[in-house]
Formats: structure tokens, C-alpha cells, sequence
């Protein structure tokens, strides 16, 4: 299972201009986060990469040595920039990818079906003041989506 959570979602204007974090735990559980921010005059510019890895959590695989670890690298990049007294551009941009093992093989296979994919999201929301009661906003999102799975047998 693969989560993206509010990785892309946070104002550039609300993000330190620098962050680092870190953990590591049992099962070679690793995790990495780092995030910088930039202000010009009437704009913000936020970038986030962030790595996590795991050993794997199954003892009773078919491989002694364990195949079900989990690797996610992620980037994400949003500005937000003022345009003139009434108008103001959001872009955001993201890219997840990574490997999941499959920890089961049949005799019959070369090497393990492990699943690799990618996640990729780009948007761009434009906002304007019509009048005091009034916006116009126009929103363009694109995602995709893929995921490959391979293996050889005899």
C-alpha cells in the first residue's frame, strides 16, 4: 500500500526555511525528510524530498534472508506568488516512487515479481478578486499513476 499524505498540501508562505528530520528503528526502518523554503517580494517557493526504507516485517517467507522491504522516495516542489493587488498563482508539483518486494516466488521463477511504481501530480490554481464578494478561480491538475510488476521464470 502506498500513502502520500499532505506532502504537497502545506503553504510555502508557512514552511521554515529550513527543516531536517530523521528516524531509524527496528527491521532497518529509515526514514529521511528534509525541506527549504525560499521568499522573494510577493512570492514563496517550498521544496520537500523525503526517503523511507524498511528491511521488511514477514519471518516466514520463502527466502531465509526476508524479500518484502519497501522503498518510497518522494519530492515535492509549491510556490505561491502574489500577481498584482488582486490576483495570486499556486503551483504545485510531486513525485513518489519506489519498489515493494513481494516476498513469495514458485519454483518455477528467476526472480522475485517485486512492484515497482511512481506517482506523479502537477496543479496550478489562479485566483482573482472580481469585486469584494466576488473570486474567480481556475484550477489544472494532472496525476498519474503507474506501477510495474516483472519476473522471469525458467
Amino acid at each position: 500500500m502506498l500513502a502520500n499524505v499532505n506532502i504537497i498540501t502545506r503553504n510555502p508562505n508557512d514552511l521554515p526555511l529550513g527543516f531536517a528530520a530523521g528516524t531509524l528503528g527496528t527491521n532497518g526502518v529509515r526514514e529521511l525528510t528534509a525541506r527549504a523554503a525560499l521568499r522573494f517580494d510577493s512570492s514563496a517557493v517550498g521544496l520537500t524530498a523525503s526517503t523511507s526504507r524498511d528491511g521488511g516485517f514477514d519471518s516466514l517467507t520463502q527466502d531465509a534472508a526476508g524479500h518484502d522491504s519497501l522503498r518510497i522516495d518522494r519530492l515535492a516542489l509549491r510556490s505561491q506568488s502574489r500577481i498584482g493587488v488582486r490576483s495570486t498563482l499556486s503551483v504545485q508539483a510531486a513525485l513518489a516512487r519506489g519498489t515493494a518486494e513481494i516476498p513469495f516466488i514458485d519454483n518455477f521463477q528467476l526472480t522475485y515479481p517485486d512492484r515497482r511504481f511512481e506517482d506523479v501530480y502537477a496543479g496550478a490554481l489562479w485566483t482573482t478578486q472580481l469585486a469584494a464578494n466576488h473570486k474567480l478561480s481556475v484550477r489544472l491538475d494532472h496525476a498519474r499513476q503507474a506501477s510495474r510488476q516483472s519476473w522471469r521464470t525458467c
